[in-house]
């Protein structure tokens, strides 16, 4: 279980790149593209999915929950407004964020473009006076199985002051291995070293 710490860099990382400075990757053109592939008759590999659920002291993630447990949180993710996500197809070193419209996913879930990898940046803020304005933001990889369904889940605890990133198996509804980036936007081939592998990736969050 990797814990990172970087509160005090973090607004100045955050003013560096602002959402407004990233292009948008979008949800419904890639889906679109899917299809009309498919139509074409063309054979391509089937991409991996991604739901999105965040998760609090009182109530964490459920791998058992059925699809519409799961899509009802998805929309709670989406509506609380406390995330931003981020998504990098240059898994080696992030050069190239592009933000993600939540609001368009809704209760689907997201298609992939086509890796054997996943790069995202799941940025929070918390919103609600109880939380104090708890920040955090997590980067992270893991690899992906072609067609395989998948759930980021991120949790905040006010408890103990932590933001943790793990990743579902949809089919095992079981947790694998994910690798955390050297800082928010900052990453290094030697971040995918299996020896940088963990189930979980805790920081401690900031306060702003």
């Amino acid at each position: 279980m990797y814990k990172y710490v970087f509160a005090a860099l973090l607004p100045v990382i955050i003013a560096g790149c602002s959402s407004s400075e990233k292009p948008t990757f979008d949800i419904a053109a890639q889906q679109e593209k899917e299809q009309e592939a498919a139509k074409k008759g063309e054979v391509l590999p089937e991409p991996a999915s991604l739901y999105f659920v965040g998760s609090n002291d009182s109530q964490d993630y459920d791998p058992e929950w059925d699809d519409t447990q799961k899509t009802n949180q998805q929309k709670l993710f989406i509506a609380n407004g406390d995330h931003e996500v981020t998504l990098f197809t240059d898994h080696l070193e992030c050069t190239d964020p592009m933000g993600l419209n939540m609001e368009s996913l809704g209760t689907k879930s997201m298609t992939m473009p086509r890796s054997e990898k996943v790069t995202l940046n799941v940025s929070f803020h918390a919103n609600s006076f109880a939380a104090g304005g708890a920040s955090c933001v997590n980067t992270f990889t893991f690899n992906v199985d072609e067609g395989k369904s998948y759930t980021v889940n991120h949790k905040f605890s006010l408890e103990d002051g932590l933001c943790t990133v793990s990743v579902f198996d949809d089919e095992a509804k079981s947790e694998i291995d994910v690798f955390a980036r050297k800082g928010p936007y900052l990453c290094t081939p030697e971040d995918l070293n299996e020896d940088n592998a963990a189930q979980r990736i805790e920081l401690n969050a900031g306060r702003f």
